[in-house]
């Protein structure tokens, strides 16, 4: 969604139960023109539903998902992979999303990567650290900085940069909150720094999304990584 608001044609790919939630997700990307041919319908699984429950104005108390985490059986991947491959031609650029929701399966991820790498495709990874090892060769990650921590076992983000670049061999872009944005580039690692502008804010879900449909859009636009972020 963040990517077809700033203009760019977007087919999504990704899995759903065959479910009421699953006509309301198909509604909202058909008014957003997202292309939705891709998108898996499992009868086996709910499509997952995040709520939350808030306080006023607008501060989050709490969180209960319904959903199936587990991974798809290999028929469902083949199918799915094949969603992929089918609108990998047209595209410009590939976006991994991954909340660790069961698609991402080490076999699928190590596919998909290769089929957009030999098609000279640039890839955009956001992902959460507990599936770290399946994402190496991507052309890009975002990470925040607790998941930076957390991927790199390190502190310093003078450090954890340079270790986030050697161990996917791609460009990091570290999102810091209102401390603004670090990029380390992979071809000589060192530090670009943007500062933020600390603003109030109650609720910041979204944001890292936001972050990584623009860093995708703008590099593939051709922008170079430093006027990226």
């Amino acid at each position: 969604n963040n990517l077809a608001s700033l203009g760019a044609k977007v087919s999504l790919c990704g899995v759903v139960g065959n479910d009421h939630n699953k006509e309301t997700l198909f509604n909202l990307l058909d008014e957003g023109g997202i292309e939705r041919g891709g998108v898996l319908a499992c009868g086996s699984r709910p499509t997952t539903v995040k709520q939350r429950i808030v306080s006023w104005p607008n501060h989050q108390m709490l969180r209960v998902d319904d959903e199936d985490t587990s991974n798809l059986s290999g028929e469902e991947e083949a199918v799915f992979l094949g969603n992929v491959l089918g609108r990998l031609q047209e595209a410009d650029a590939v976006v991994f999303s991954d909340y660790v929701k069961g698609v991402f399966s080490p076999n699928l991820t190590a596919e998909l990567i290769k089929a957009a790498k030999s098609k000279g495709k640039k890839i955009f990874a956001d992902f959460k650290p507990k599936n770290k090892d399946i994402f190496r060769g991507v052309d890009f990650i975002t990470p925040n900085l607790q998941e930076a921590k957390e991927m790199s076992g390190l502190e310093d983000i003078e450090m954890i940069g340079p270790a986030l670049v050697d161990r996917f061999g791609a460009h990091a872009v570290v999102t810091m909150s209102g401390d603004g944005i670090s990029l380390f580039c992979r071809e000589d690692k060192k530090r670009h720094h943007v500062s933020g502008k600390k603003i109030k804010v109650f609720d910041v879900s979204g944001a890292g999304d936001t972050v990584i449909a623009t860093v995708a859009l703008a590099a593939t636009a051709g922008l170079d990584p430093k006027d990226v972020v």
